[in-house]
Order: structure tokens, then sequence, then C-alpha cells
């Protein structure tokens, strides 16, 4: 019994020692996901590099302007700073200053109001919310009749700079050229 016991003790490490452990085959078959490459991937749909990498689906960071239930949407991982939000000035990021030039892939949602409200910002959610998918979002373009003294509120600026595709305009629903920096014709 002693020899059988043996032979079967060889036996066993001499498939050990042929076979390769089965955590090499996990490592071997890993995927560097943070290298440069998947971020660079050209997107026929964006005609560039694809806006899914910049996204995540969460809730809204900033919580003021939202009604009673929590919706999970597509949020920018960073948020986009202040100044990219004026649709109608440029800034050190972006050069655009209409609609037209952006040339974006979806046809503008315009909505021109004379302040803003939390029902702005409840209408957004839903536009952004994490079951519509990412190359279908279309940009949102807030026209807002303000006065020359009036600025736009801080806190609706800084709870809608974590959404994508979405900016802002001075400007009057009378106004044709207004308009037309909206994307009106496009809408």
């Amino acid at each position: 019994k002693a020899a059988d016991e043996i032979n079967l003790i060889e036996v066993g490490e001499h498939i050990q020692s042929s076979r390769r452990p089965s955590i090499a085959m996990v490592t071997e078959g890993k995927i560097d996901s943070s290298s440069d490459s998947d971020q660079e991937e050209i997107c026929d749909k964006c005609r560039g590099p694809c806006i899914q990498h910049k996204l995540q689906r969460t809730y809204p960071q900033v919580r003021t302007y939202i009604g009673t239930s929590n919706t999970v949407c597509h949020m920018m991982k960073e948020k986009r700073s202040l100044c990219c939000l004026k649709l109608d000035e440029k800034c050190a990021h972006k050069s655009a200053t209409s609609a037209h030039e952006y040339q974006w892939r979806n046809r503008p949602i315009i909505l021109a109001a004379d302040r803003t409200s939390s029902g702005m910002y409840n209408l957004i959610i839903p536009l952004r919310a994490y079951y519509r998918p990412v190359h279908d979002l279309h940009p949102i373009i807030l026209l807002l009749e303000l006065e020359e003294q009036d600025s736009l509120n801080e806190a609706f600026l800084d709870a809608i700079s974590y959404f994508p595709d979405i900016y802002w305009m001075k400007g009057k629903i009378g106004n044709l050229d207004c308009l037309l920096k909206a994307g009106v014709s496009s809408a």
C-alpha cells in the first residue's frame, strides 16, 4: 500500500508540474484598461474621441433642483468649466459661438424661458437618463431672457455643468439672430 500511495503522489506531482496554474491564465489574459489607446479610439458616431469615455452612469452630483425621485443619468466624470456652458461665447476650451459650429451628431433641443427654475432641471433629468443610449443624446440649449444686469444662478450653472451637451445663452425667442445662434434651423 505504501508503494501505491507513493506512485499516486508522484503521478499527482507530475501532473501538477506539467500544468500551468490557473491564476496565471487569468493574469495573462487580462487587458490593461488604463491604456491611452482606449481613450483615443475614434468613434464613427461621435466623429472623433467617443463621448462614452467621458461619461458615467450615476446620480446627479448637485441635488439642489431635484424633485422627489432620484434618477440615474449619464453624467460627466469631470465637471465642465462654467465658461464652456455658454453657447455664444468663445472660451479657452472651445472656439464655437453658435450651434451650427458645434456640428452635433443629433438635433438640438431648444428651451426658451425668462429665468431658470427647477422645472428646467426636471426636464433635463429624463433627457439624460441612463436608459437613453449615449450616442442618441440630443444637445440642450437653454435660451434665457435675462436682463443685462441679471446673471444666471450659480447653483443652477453648477448643477448643469455635470450633464453632457447642455448649453445656455442670453436671448429672446422673438429675436431671429438669437434663435439662429441657438440652432433653430437644425432643431
